[in-house]
């Protein structure tokens, strides 16, 4: 019988150390953090800035986070803070993880950056025929807008332009000279079309996002002497 007990003593003692290692590993985790935000190098400010596109989600939020061994990441509510409108400045990322009723944050950064330029979608005629002295206007043919992501945003007519304020405007060249074109091109006042003089012309419009993006189009016009028949 003793030596039966001493070799129960022997096999006792080395499960009491490992349920004792197992309370104290425990004891540890729930000592930590759920979450531990990560120290990041590099990136455009050497802070580990990333680019993003105008729009676009972050695309891999785990460079910023890893969590605790025994929490699960659908168990917390995480979110990423920043002002997606201001573009071409590096800003503040703040990112918090809600954890059994207690939350951590952390503040990274990011460049939101717009690489897309407007559209202009002309569904007229490719050389536009108009009456001399009759008005025209090309806007009922014009369908403009930009893209944040997969949104379609629409850009309006303005009496100025400006390259970092979105809209467009409409300008013309009253002959087909080349000197016309280019001060049409350096225009930044909208423009009336003036059906006045007879010959070629060109219409140009003029389009920005608001993002520094610009955008041209051309469309040639002949002014004729009327009456103008259909085909």
């Amino acid at each position: 019988m003793k030596k039966l007990k001493k070799t129960t003593i022997f096999v006792l003692i080395p499960c009491f150390m490992a349920l004792l290692s197992g309370c104290q590993n425990a004891k540890t985790e729930e000592t930590q953090p759920p979450v531990t935000f990560l120290e990041l190098n590099g990136g455009i400010d050497g802070h580990g800035a990333i680019v993003l596109e105008w729009g676009e989600a972050i695309p891999d939020t785990e460079m910023y986070h890893t969590f605790r061994s025994d929490v699960k990441k659908e168990d917390c509510k995480i979110n990423y803070t920043y002002d997606e409108n201001n573009v071409g400045r590096i800003i503040d990322l703040n990112v918090s993880v809600e954890y059994k009723d207690k939350k951590y944050e952390h503040k990274y950064t990011l460049l939101i950056d717009d690489t897309k330029a407007p559209i202009i979608n002309y569904k007229g005629e490719d050389k536009i025929k108009v009456e001399a002295g009759k008005t025209y206007d090309i806007t009922k043919d014009l369908d403009i807008y930009d893209m944040k992501s997969k949104e379609k945003i629409p850009l309006v007519q303005n009496k100025e332009f400006n390259r970092f304020y979105p809209g467009y405007i409409v300008t013309f060249s009253n002959t087909d000279l080349e000197r016309d074109y280019k001060k049409a091109y350096e225009r930044t006042d909208n423009q009336e079309i003036n059906t006045k003089n007879l010959g070629n012309h060109k219409i140009i419009i003029k389009a920005s996002d608001g993002h520094g993006n610009v955008t041209y189009k051309e469309i040639d016009m002949e002014v004729v002497k009327g009456p103008i028949l259909n085909d």
